[in-house]
């Protein structure tokens, strides 16, 4: 039999990957692994006015900070455990 530590769920918040974050959940806790739920975010680096005329910002926290509410409010509605959200950024 197989033993399962780490399980990771793609998430791009559509009803699919709702359904695979359930699924992901159900075999993280059958082998009581951890469960990771990864969200890319394509941060174009151009003109920050372009994007948002209201004023400057910066695109990439911006970016950061839609997801982590996204991720929020899914897990509000899914049953997962724990509910603490680590948000880690890597630039290519």
């Amino acid at each position: 039999m197989i033993q399962l530590t780490r399980v990771l769920v793609a998430c791009d918040f559509s009803e699919t990957s709702r359904s695979a974050l359930l699924y992901g959940t159900r075999i993280a806790r059958q082998f009581g692994a951890r469960l990771y739920v990864l969200h890319v975010a394509d941060v174009i680096a151009t003109s920050a006015a372009q994007f948002h005329p209201e004023g400057p910002s910066d695109p990439e926290a911006k970016a950061i900070e839609l997801a982590t509410g996204q991720l929020r409010d899914l897990l509000a509605i899914t049953p997962l455990w724990p509910s603490e959200i680590h948000v880690r950024v890597a630039r290519i």
